[in-house]
């Protein structure tokens, strides 16, 4: 991973950052996914899967720990409306309340969250359970919207979330360019 990030660097045209994404899967095909993001070339010897840890809680016990200074990392909650309120929940998956030190640690280090991307927008999801009227809210994040198409291509999404017609945006999208041509 951090190989791939540094060959692909092009300081001034490029900027490739070492990270990668964690997705423990939750029932009825819920998903808690996380872009883990590390500043600079000092990293965690083995990225934290799914499948090293148990839950939430072990997944920032673990990041925290493998993490230590010079290493700096950021986490970024993503596609949250499939987390089934449990991305900004005060428990783990099992429904094990957080410690005091797993809520310093996440809000240490989870300090951004994406509110809409490609496949839709998950600011607001009413019956999710996430909801802390007459509470004290813990969680302060920074907000950021992204496409997710995993192509690293802002304007052209991949198939089978292609639009078909671009025709109101024609000059600004490419596949309303790609749609012009004709083969024979």
């Amino acid at each position: 991973m951090q190989q791939a990030a540094n060959e692909a660097d092009d300081p001034g045209a490029f900027t490739a950052l070492i990270g990668y994404e964690f997705t423990p899967l939750l029932p009825q095909f819920g998903v808690l996914h996380r872009n883990v993001i590390f500043r600079g070339e000092e990293v965690i010897p083995h990225p934290a899967s799914s499948m090293d840890v148990r839950n939430q809680s072990e997944f920032f016990s673990r990041l925290d720990a493998g993490c230590t200074s010079p290493c700096r990392v950021l986490t970024i909650p993503h596609n949250t409306n499939y987390s089934w309120g449990l991305a900004f929940a005060r428990e783990d998956e099992d429904g094990t309340p957080y410690t005091e030190a797993d809520l310093e640690r996440i809000v240490r280090i989870d300090r951004l969250a994406e509110v809409t991307q490609f496949k839709g927008t998950s600011e607001c999801q009413v019956g999710v359970g996430a909801a802390d009227e007459g509470r004290q809210n813990q969680f302060r994040y920074g907000m950021i919207g992204s496409t997710d198409t995993h192509t690293s291509d802002p304007a052209t999404p991949p198939a089978p979330y292609r639009p078909t017609s671009c025709r109101p945006l024609a000059s600004l999208l490419p596949c309303a360019r790609r749609s012009r041509r004709r083969t024979s």
